[in-house]
């Protein structure tokens, strides 16, 4: 599942170690700097100096961040300028044409010369897109199993178009079938929780 998100993140179908090196670098940054670095916040001048290991433990965190990161960013920033060119480029099977990378790349601060996002801005703002999307992504895709089981018809439904849609042979629709389920499934499961939700709490204050 977490594979989901930094596809979704770096556009990019990354191998399984590749994805395993990024979830346990963004594991070991979040419970790190939430345990650890709180006592920051009282008296600074003095616990930087008491508690320096803290510091310097959450500097190599961040470099680990920064090692992973910024590769793909590259390589995302070379994918877009040969996309923009006149001949533009063939897309790879494991390339997604669209990726929250490209939004930062596109993004201008006016009120700072207009420049674009420095790569450490760009390295924050990904992580916070894979820490925050995490929950989410499990709690939808939890709510989609829970939902077929409870309803087998709409279930066979399913496998009957996921079957046409690959030829009935288990594999082949490539990024097909991938965009046909984030356009029908998500977004009809986005669709029915949000209207149940909106439901449940109308009921609650009736």
């Amino acid at each position: 599942m977490f594979c989901l998100l930094v596809l979704m993140c770096f556009g990019e179908r990354l191998d399984e170690d590749a994805v395993r090196a990024i979830a346990v670098a963004q594991r070991d940054a979040l419970l790190y700097l939430s345990s650890k670095m709180p006592v920051f916040a009282f008296f600074p001048a003095v616990t930087k100096h008491l508690f320096r290991g803290r510091l310097q433990k959450a500097h190599a965190l961040r470099r680990r961040q920064m090692e992973l990161f910024v590769p793909l960013i590259n390589a995302r920033r070379e994918y877009k300028k040969r996309q923009g060119g006149a001949d533009g480029e063939p897309k790879k099977e494991t390339t997604f044409e669209h990726s929250y990378v490209d939004t930062l790349l596109d993004i201008k601060l006016p009120d700072d010369g207009n420049r674009p996002l420095t790569d450490d801005e760009m390295v924050n703002l990904c992580s916070e897109f894979l820490n925050a999307g995490t929950d989410t992504t499990s709690t939808a895709l939890q709510w989609i199993m829970a939902e077929l089981v409870k309803n087998p018809s709409i279930q066979a439904k399913l496998h009957d178009e996921i079957k046409s849609k690959t030829g009935g042979g288990g594999g082949g629709g490539g990024g097909g079938i991938v965009d046909w389920c984030r356009g029908c499934t998500s977004g009809e499961t986005k669709r029915l929780y949000i209207y149940r939700e909106s439901h449940q709490v109308n009921a609650e204050y009736d």
